[in-house]
């Protein structure tokens, strides 16, 4: 699910972070931005296992924290590749990587990053490789004495040099955004389906009132034709053409939702639709609601729009919810 991978987002620029712990084959070693942005003198606060490392210390590490496995935890090289392999890199890295790595490539992580622009014809690529086992240890580590780690690196001991960047909370950050536009997705074929069910239904209902309807003309017809008396019929008579007006000039329940389709702008959804008699109301969530009303208002078929209830801001959804009401125009007549 790309889209889903988008959502995701990446892992924070290293200029953000502002506390940076450098494992090297010994120690481990704090430093803190200062104001000037430059990282601070070390201060060494554990062993290369992590061992001496406690909550009190990472009581200081707050904000984003970057943790850099350095020379003598990781591997990093310089490639010089063709220019043309940038449109495929990754998988030009990888297969390098198998060679590089001192590890099977399914225990290895690694990562990239361009040294320049092209120069000759020629990109300059730089690897950084890290034993997963290492990696996932260290941070569990580092993490479990109260430090949240935004971002992984590998390179040099020192503070002086840029390292290259692993993602390694990637898989996890990218399984949770798949989950949630999967629960996002089921919401909405929910709902699609309840609002086909809706409309079948008011389908059925108008058509078993529109035979309702022709049953009582014909009824009043056959006790016209079988009615003694011109004071009787007369009155039978203004019934049945009372009826059959209200049925010519009453529009379908269908024309009524399709009307509606085509007039709610986008980013509103409707939850409910209810017609009685000659007023419709509708009930949904999204925002500039107040332009519904203009919508529906400078429509033939709709008048006398206002609001039925008050609109009430849903913060959970970032959306209004509200409630319509309209009076529903007779169908024009053919000149």
């Amino acid at each position: 699910m790309a889209f889903a991978d988008n959502l995701a987002g990446a892992v924070p620029d290293a200029a953000t972070c502002t506390v940076m712990i450098v494992a090297d084959d010994r120690y481990l070693t704090l430093h803190q931005r200062d104001a000037s942005g430059s990282w601070g003198a070390g201060q060494r606060i554990g062993n290369s296992t992590g061992n001496g490392l406690d909550r009190q210390q990472t009581q200081a590490m707050r904000g984003r924290v970057l943790l850099r496995a350095g020379s003598g935890r990781s591997v990093t090289t310089r490639l010089t590749l063709p220019a043309a392999t940038s449109e495929v890199l990754p998988q030009v890295v990888r297969n390098k990587v198998e060679s590089l790595a001192p590890w099977p490539i399914s225990e290895a992580l690694w990562g990239y990053r361009l040294a320049g622009p092209p120069i000759g014809g020629h990109i300059q690529v730089d690897v950084g490789i890290v034993s997963r086992k290492t990696a996932l240890a260290l941070l569990h580590r580092v993490e479990s004495a109260g430090a949240k780690i935004s971002r992984f690196e590998v390179g040099h001991d020192g503070t002086g040099t840029q390292g290259i960047e692993i993602d390694i909370h990637g898989d996890d950050r990218r399984q949770l955004m798949r989950n949630r536009v999967k629960a996002a997705m089921s919401a909405v074929l929910a709902i699609a389906i309840m609002v086909g069910g809706y409309g079948g239904y008011l389908a059925y209902r108008t058509a078993a009132q529109t035979a309702a309807v022709e049953a009582a003309i014909a009824d009043m017809q056959t006790a016209l034709r079988n009615k003694d008396g011109a004071g009787g019929a007369s009155q039978k008579l203004v019934q049945a053409n009372a009826l059959f007006a209200r049925k010519r000039e009453s529009r379908p329940v269908l024309e009524l939702i399709n009307t509606l389709s085509k007039l709610v702008p986008d980013g509103i959804w409707l939850s409910s639709l209810e017609i009685d008699g000659r007023t419709v109301t509708i009930s949904g969530r999204g925002n500039q609601v107040p332009g519904v009303i203009a919508t529906l208002e400078s429509s033939d078929t709709f008048s006398d729009v206002n609001f039925a209830s008050a609109t009430q801001r849903e913060a959970d959804a970032a959306a209004d919810s509200f409630s319509i009401s309209a009076s529903v125009e007779g169908k024009a007549e053919n000149p």
